[in-house]
């Protein structure tokens, strides 16, 4: 929900950095859209002055627009991102998302939520209030299908392209997604990794405070 990012918001005033929060389910509202033509769209809809900060499918998302346009962004920070699978994982996960979505469909939205939250990966619900997204479960159901990462391409190979500079941020407990961090940040050209303490992968809320901090003086750095 582009509400989650209201604190953030207000912390990142402080550095004299104006947060402007997307809603990326209005992107679905009328149809599927896939991951590229979301890229596209998303290029399209902001200008190239602004940095773009993306969080778990948002990071995905944010990296198919940067993909799309290179040097478009002034630079970019990507938050427990996954770059894609291989080919022979991604029937698998297709299997899997296909499930979350009938969950979604055929389950009371308390129930998804709780099933979703006691996802390994996960671990915990400290996530805002997740009410306000039952109005959106069509969306969301879009969303398994279409920007699931069965649908992604690897985009390990294509990182090279990005000409900005990124920060890459993980939490520490997050072993797996540190580990793709790290793999990532090899492919781009002016990156590094960030590994915030006391986080897993939920790094914006689990370690709000660290995080906002580390954008705003890495940006400070950045653009002194």
């Amino acid at each position: 929900m582009a509400s989650d990012w209201n604190t953030h918001a207000s912390k990142l005033i402080q550095y004299g950095y104006q947060l402007e929060a997307v809603d990326l389910w209005r992107y679905l509202e009328g149809g599927e859209l896939g991951l590229e033509a979301f890229g596209e769209k998303l290029n399209k809809d902001h200008d190239s002055s602004q940095i773009l900060l993306g969080y778990s499918m948002g990071g995905r998302l944010a990296l198919q627009a940067l993909i799309d346009e290179p040097k478009k962004w002034k630079a970019a920070v990507i938050v427990s991102a996954h770059v894609g699978l291989p080919q022979e994982s991604k029937k698998q996960r297709r299997l899997i998302d296909n499930e979350w979505a009938a969950k979604l469909e055929s389950s009371p939205w308390s129930e998804f939520l709780s099933e979703w939250n006691k996802q390994g990966v996960l671990g915990n619900n400290v996530m805002p209030n997740r009410n306000a997204l039952e109005a959106r479960k069509k969306e969301i159901s879009r969303s398994f299908n279409c920007w699931s990462l069965s649908e992604q391409e690897d985009l390990l190979e294509k990182l090279s392209i990005i000409e900005i500079p990124v920060l890459w941020v993980v939490g520490v407990n997050d072993e797996k997604f540190c580990e793709l961090g790290e793999v990532a940040v090899s492919r781009l050209k002016d990156a590094k990794v960030l590994r915030i303490s006391n986080s897993g992968h939920r790094v914006p809320w689990e370690a709000e405070a660290d995080l906002v901090d580390a954008i705003g003086q890495w940006i400070s750095i950045q653009f002194k």
